[in-house]
């Protein structure tokens, strides 16, 4: 079967564009890009496979828009993360140390105020050491050291410092608590950051994804659109060039006989260019302008082109003086077959 003209190569059309092409044996079916080609679609030949440019471009325009959702969306996420992950790794990153920072600070200040709650009691216990003495010596000396005397003397002092001992516990649990309660706000508040920060860059991540995704889009049905009028126009072409090849203008005996017309009308109209008198025939042909007429047939491209030319201005020629024989006789000098 011989293939018409222009038809288009299915294989090397669509891996010239980097897309797989797939034969399927067992359903004489073709998987090529996004479209599949079934047996009726496409001729063969020696093992090739093609399809009318116009058929294709019906192809190219029937094809649904890509659909918005998580599958078709996933790839323009997926790039948009490449992009703001390694932005929010980095400022994630400063929130950690800065929360590390924060728990450091928290730790040493409690440290500190255990510090001073130790400090403050043992001071205040060693005061009461020294206070107890005191009043064992003075119980000694006055001779009540072994009476009720003495121990009464003792509970007392013992009830007199409880109440510093009761101010330097709370003193602490109060700093202990304000340390807590300072740590936990900054933390609390970095944990926001973190939060805002994140929600931030997922918002720019589907905000990025569905912006690509719908340049895409548009890109594609710019190409897609611009390959179906590629081969509407090819086909337009091939059905042009079909109907003047089955035209009779396009056929061999259709030249021969449009030279026999054509050099007719050349007789007819340099006989009607001649002098009645004899004795000056050829007086009214310009030499000049042949020549001149002669040498622009060499500036055609072919010859069906330097005959259309002759037949369409030869009445002008001739008025011209041309002799339109020679000018005849120059084409099929040129162009002999």
């Amino acid at each position: 079967m011989a293939i018409p003209n222009g038809y288009i190569p299915i294989r090397s059309w669509f891996e010239g564009q980097g897309q797989k092409v797939n034969w399927d044996q067992n359903t004489k079916t073709i998987n090529a890009g996004n479209f599949t080609f079934k047996p009726g679609d496409y001729i063969e030949e020696n093992g090739v496979s093609y399809i009318n440019p116009t058929k294709l471009a019906g192809s190219y325009l029937s094809q649904p828009q890509q659909q918005l959702n998580q599958q078709t969306l996933q790839p323009y996420i997926d790039t948009a993360k490449s992009i703001y992950e390694p932005i929010y790794n980095t400022r994630s990153e400063a929130l950690q140390r800065a929360l590390n920072n924060i728990s450091s600070q928290a730790e040493n200040q409690r440290r500190l105020a255990e510090g001073a709650y130790q400090n403050s009691r043992s001071a205040l216990q060693r005061q009461e050491t020294q206070d107890e003495e005191k009043a064992r010596r003075s119980a000694i000396a006055r001779g009540t050291y072994s009476s009720g005397l003495y121990d009464h003397a003792q509970q007392e002092l013992d009830k007199a410092y409880a109440p510093e001992y009761q101010q330097l516990e709370s003193n602490k649990a109060a700093n202990l608590a304000n340390i807590a309660s300072q740590a936990a706000l900054a933390s609390e508040n970095l944990a926001s950051q973190g939060k805002d920060l994140e929600a931030q860059m997922m918002q720019n991540i589907m905000n990025t994804a569905l912006q690509n995704f719908q340049q895409g889009q548009t890109g594609q049905s710019q190409k897609t659109q611009q390959l179906a009028n590629y081969l509407l126009n090819l086909g337009q072409l091939n059905n042009e060039q079909e109907k003047y090849q089955s035209s009779p203008e396009a056929q061999p005996w259709y030249l021969d006989l449009y030279k026999q017309s054509l050099q007719t009308d050349i007789a007819a109209k340099n006989r009607s260019n001649r002098p009645s008198t004899v004795s000056t025939p050829k007086d009214t042909l310009s030499k000049n302008a042949t020549n001149n007429a002669i040498a622009q047939v060499y500036t055609y491209k072919s010859k069906d082109e330097a005959l259309t030319a002759l037949s369409q201005y030869g009445q002008a020629m001739a008025n011209q003086g041309i002799d339109l024989q020679a000018v005849y006789k120059a084409i099929e000098s040129r162009w002999p077959y």
